[in-house]
């Protein structure tokens, strides 16, 4: 199984928290490094996240609403 860290990155900017969570379970089921878990998927988009923040385009409460 080849890990898609882009959608992983797609399902945290989207906050979709159940495609993430299933995602990164298989991940993990597949034997994918946690740290490349993180590095290559979830904070490449908590960083897009951030970014959209600074720019005021997405506030705290909707960050928070992960579903």
């Amino acid at each position: 199984m080849l890990t898609d860290f882009n959608e992983m990155t797609e399902a945290l900017v989207g906050c979709d928290g159940d495609k993430l969570n299933n995602l990164v379970n298989a991940a993990l089921a597949a034997d994918v490094p946690a740290g490349d878990i993180l590095n290559q998927g979830l904070i490449t988009g908590m960083d897009i996240v951030g970014d959209h923040m600074e720019r005021g385009d997405l506030q705290l409460n909707q960050a928070c609403a992960i579903r």
